[in-house]
């Protein structure tokens, strides 16, 4: 089972996340610039994700993922790709999809996103599934 946080902090951990690919040292005011949030109210932020043990950071120092922040982060990751892949199935535009995407990630039990995965998987990899989506995607077209 996985341990369920709020939509904020999953946003947090993502952030950290996406910052440490490009940077080194990610620091607040990275955060606060992502995020579009005030340096005071993201240093609030990171002192409640520390005492959950999903970050380590000094004050004004460096803010780095704990194993368990990072398996957060990535299993967040992988439900906004996943969303994504099946609102582009639907042919959903991109700047919607992410939207969606976005919110769904968040929202959806995990069993749910499971068998989307399952069902995604069916179609891709039989004939039958194939022929639907390329007929949907027709049906689309008209």
């Amino acid at each position: 089972m996985v341990e369920e946080f709020s939509r904020a902090i999953e946003d947090y951990l993502v952030t950290i996340l996406q910052i440490s690919r490009e940077k080194s040292n990610v620091r607040n005011k990275d955060i606060s610039r992502s995020l579009k949030i005030a340096a005071p109210s993201v240093s609030e932020m990171l002192e409640r994700i520390k005492n959950l043990g999903l970050i380590e950071h000094d004050r004004y120092g460096q803010i780095k993922l704990t194993e368990k922040g990072l398996r957060v982060a990535k299993n967040v990751e992988e439900r906004r790709k996943i969303f994504m892949n099946f609102l582009n199935l639907l042919n959903v535009p991109s700047k919607i999809a992410e939207k969606d995407a976005h919110v769904l990630e968040h929202s959806l039990h995990e069993i749910t996103v499971k068998n989307l995965v399952e069902f995604l998987n069916f179609l891709r990899e039989n004939v039958e599934g194939t022929v639907l989506i390329e007929k949907w995607f027709k049906h689309l077209s008209k």
